[in-house]
C-alpha cells in the first residue's frame, strides 16, 4: 500500500482526462484487493481535488468510484471518509453530474437503509440548500434527490421529513423551483398517508395551481 498509494496520486495528477479517468476506473478494482487502508488521507486529498476538474465526465468517475467504494466497505466508512466528496455532485454545474449523483444516490440508500436517509443524508442536503451562493438548479437537484429517497422510507418518515422540505421552496422565488416542487409532491403523495396528503399537501398546491405567476 505504501508503495501503492503515491503512485496513483501522481497518475490522478495527470494533466491528461483520459488518464485520470483510467486511474479512477482501476482504483474499483484496486480497492477490493488492496481494502480500505488503501484510502489514505493523501488519496482522499486528491479524489476531492479531481472533483475541481473542468471535465465533467471526470468528476462523474469520482462520484462513481465514491459510491462503489462506500458498499464495498460500509455506511461507517462512508460517513469517515467520503460523504463529503460524494455530495458535491448536488452542486456541480454538469446536469449530467447532478442526476447520476441521484440515481447513485438512491443505490446508496438501498444499502444503508431510512435510518441513513433521515439521520444522514437530509441533514447534509438541508446544509446544501442552506448555503447563500446556492443556484436554482443545484436546488432542484437537491429536492430531486429528497423525492428520489421515498422508497426506502415509511409513510410517516416522508410526511414528517421528506415533505415538509419539499413544500418550505413552493414560494420559492424561482419559477422552474416551483414547477419542480409541485411536480415532486404530486410524485410522492401515493407514498403518503391519506390525512397528511389532505391537510398539509392539496392545499399547497391548490395554492400554487392559482399562483398568478406565469413564467
Amino acid at each position: 500500500t505504501q508503495k501503492i498509494v503515491p503512485m496513483l496520486v501522481e497518475l490522478i495528477k495527470d494533466d491528461h482526462h483520459e488518464v485520470k479517468m483510467g486511474v479512477l476506473t482501476g482504483l474499483k478494482s484496486v480497492a477490493v484487493l488492496v481494502g480500505p487502508e488503501l484510502f489514505s488521507g493523501t488519496l482522499l486529498m486528491s479524489l476531492a481535488n479531481v472533483m475541481k476538474e473542468p471535465q465533467w465526465r471526470v468528476r462523474m468517475a469520482v462520484i462513481t468510484l465514491a459510491a462503489h467504494i462506500a458498499k464495498e466497505f460500509g455506511k461507517e466508512f462512508y460517513v469517515k471518509n467520503l460523504e463529503t466528496i460524494f455530495m458535491l455532485f448536488l452542486v456541480d454545474t454538469a446536469s449530467a453530474v447532478r442526476e447520476a449523483g441521484i440515481e447513485i444516490l438512491q443505490i446508496l440508500a438501498g444499502e444503508f437503509k431510512a435510518d441513513w436517509v433521515v439521520n444522514g443524508y437530509l441533514p447534509k442536503a438541508m446544509e446544501v440548500l442552506n448555503k447563500e451562493k446556492i443556484g436554482y438548479l443545484q436546488r432542484i437537484a437537491v429536492l430531486n434527490s429528497l423525492a428520489s429517497l421515498t422508497g426506502v422510507l415509511t409513510k410517516e418518515q416522508i410526511g414528517l421529513h421528506v415533505a415538509p422540505l419539499l413544500m418550505k421552496y413552493c414560494k420559492d422565488p424561482i419559477p422552474n423551483v416551483k414547477f419542480c416542487v409541485a411536480k415532486l409532491l404530486k410524485k410522492i403523495m401515493p407514498k403518503m398517508d391519506t390525512q397528511t396528503v389532505m391537510s398539509k399537501v392539496k392545499p399547497v398546491l391548490n395554492e400554487m395551481a392559482g399562483d398568478t405567476d406565469k413564467d
